[in-house]
């Protein structure tokens, strides 16, 4: 009868560990940040602990764009790109845990007087972060010294 019970313990034990594991990996919430998993569709443009900056309009959309690429291509995987709308995501780190970089351009016109860059990163909190959004500055700075103005 011991070894009967012992198993049975056991076993719901087990149990109770996978259900906790795949609860905490299922993109789960906590004070309204991800909890371990961030994807594409977490990052959005206008985002009150994003960033923007300005262009002059000068440089055109061409250019811009050719700079926001490589910026948002050193040490990070692209993982939505679409000139068209001028967004481009990239994550840092190993898919589905790491951090998530989002960049738009707009106005996605050949040309204009003034272009905004607007920019905002989240990346999954864990048990000892606090905080899982904001913006990545080394992109930034990446993307005006590709682009040749500051």
């Amino acid at each position: 009868m011991h070894l009967h019970t012992s198993i049975v313990n056991t076993a719901l034990r087990s149990l109770w560990l996978i259900a906790l594991c795949m609860t905490l990996s299922a993109c789960g919430t906590y004070g309204g940040e991800q909890l371990f998993v961030v994807g594409p569709e977490h990052v959005h443009p206008d985002d009150a602990l994003g960033a923007k900056f300005g262009v002059k309009g000068s440089v055109g959309y061409d250019r811009i764009w050719d700079a926001a690429v490589t910026a948002m291509s050193k040490d990070m995987t692209i993982i939505e790109s679409h000139k068209p709308t001028g967004t481009i995501k990239s994550r840092i780190g190993a898919a589905p845990s790491g951090k998530i970089v989002g960049f738009w351009i707009s106005p996605t016109t050949p040309q204009a007087s003034q272009y905004t860059i607007d920019t905002m990163s989240i990346k999954p909190i864990g048990f000892n972060s606090r905080n899982g959004r904001g913006w990545e500055p080394a992109v930034v700075d990446h993307f005006f010294d590709t682009l040749g103005t500051k």
